[in-house]
């Protein structure tokens, strides 16, 4: 629904083909069986739960990790329903990608009160047409001055840009987003939890 309100018209590709469990779980969504859809799923491999969140989470960490979402973060996203569960996932990724030494040593801190280094990935919170960016873009920082107070990034649509937090207090860590912020994003890999 939000894609035709927001463009019209929506058409899938001729390209795209959907396999048995997908087709049959497409089927039961238009039919308004939302639950049946996702046992489909569940029993093709493509839809797993837990017993709790934290299960959840941690079961999701766990994947994450073993796909190569420590090694190719630009590739994977953790999609959640909240801010506040990204800012934890992101805190959770960000430690296991410093523990692996894919990160530098030098950091500057987010408005949310997280730190980012080169290597992280991060995601605008806001559109600036100065630094030629819009709100859900990301990229991954090559760079960062604490002295200063500057990251400089990567970003995925091309070029680089050198953000003052000082006066653009507007990044946060991009390994995991909310939905609203993920609409802007295309990883090859999306792991989401709700």
């Amino acid at each position: 629904r939000h894609l035709t309100d927001r463009h019209r018209t929506y058409r899938v590709k001729p390209d795209v083909r959907l396999d048995r469990a997908e087709s049959v779980a497409a089927f039961l969504l238009r039919q308004g069986n939302a639950f049946a859809a996702v046992k489909t799923l569940e029993r093709a491999g493509r839809v797993w739960r837990e017993t709790t969140y934290d299960e959840a989470a941690k079961w999701l960490l766990e994947r994450f990790r073993k796909d190569g979402g420590l090694l190719e973060p630009a590739r994977h996203l953790v999609v959640t329903s909240t801010n506040r569960e990204a800012r934890r996932l992101n805190k959770q990724i960000q430690r296991d990608r410093k523990e692996r030494g894919l990160l530098g040593i030098a950091a500057v801190r987010l408005p949310d009160g997280t730190w980012a280094r080169s290597g992280d990935r991060v995601v605008f919170t806001r559109s600036s047409f100065r630094l030629g960016v819009k709100t859900g873009h990301a990229g991954t920082v090559v760079s960062v001055n604490p002295i200063l107070k500057t990251a400089t990034v990567r970003r995925d649509r091309g070029g680089q840009v050198t953000v003052s937090l000082a006066r653009f207090p507007h990044l946060a860590l991009g390994y995991a987003s909310s939905v609203p912020r993920a609409s802007e994003l295309a990883p090859a890999r999306i792991y989401a939890l709700t």
